[in-house]
């Protein structure tokens, strides 16, 4: 194992599970989520700190609303 901490391996592998679970519930989604995080860097990038809390606001309830279908 890479890090000697159990307890850190198994946070690791706890929100991987969880990752994995919302990628695979928006893989039937018509969005753009590659696009999403794009958008997201690009805002960020420019310091554009409002526009990013707008978009990552957006973009997490959609992931959400995903998630519950």
């Amino acid at each position: 194992d890479s890090c000697p901490n159990r307890r850190l391996r198994a946070i690791a592998s706890s929100l991987r599970a969880s990752a994995e679970l919302y990628r695979q519930s928006s893989a039937n989604s018509t969005r753009d989520v590659a696009g999403e995080h794009e958008q997201l860097m690009d805002a960020a990038l420019a310091r554009q700190a409002d526009r990013a809390v707008g978009l990552l606001t957006d973009h997490l309830r959609a992931t959400a609303h995903n998630a519950r279908l």
